[in-house]
């Protein structure tokens, strides 16, 4: 192999997907204040996650990672450790625009993560079980 062909190998593999074997898995748990989603493995430190009530469109690509108005997507802080990316929504920072129609809408909801194009790709999650905690009611 010459040493051109061997750097256009070598330079390819960022922009070839993953493997299924290397899939992320998600993760869900949930507290009183609101919902953790970790996703193992995740490759791109820099990617944004958001929670929506819609599923986003095509619009959504690591190029543009930002989902359409239409989606009512909440923006969620997220963060990196190794190989484990990890989001965070809490209930108390919903837009106001959007905490009504989050407190009165139901499954599915959907978990959409980005980042960088090569690096990572575009996950559209779609998520069951409710992401806002319910009123434990008198004790």
């Amino acid at each position: 192999m010459s040493v051109a062909s061997a750097a256009l190998l070598v330079a390819g593999c960022g922009l070839l997907p993953h493997p299924p074997e290397d899939a992320p898995t998600l993760t869900t748990t949930f507290d009183p204040r609101g919902t953790t989603f970790t996703l193992d493995p995740w490759h791109d430190p820099d990617s944004v996650a958001f929670l929506c009530l819609h599923r986003p469109g095509n619009e959504f690509t690591t190029s543009h990672p930002l989902p359409a108005a239409s989606a009512q997507c909440q923006p969620i802080a997220s963060t990196m450790g190794g190989s484990t990316f990890t989001a965070r929504f809490v209930v108390d920072d919903l837009q106001p625009a959007l905490r009504d129609a989050f407190l009165r809408s139901g499954p599915p909801w959907f978990l959409a993560v980005t980042g960088h194009p090569g690096v990572s790709d575009v996950l559209v999650q779609p998520i069951q079980d409710s992401p806002i905690p319910s009123d434990p009611g008198p004790s």
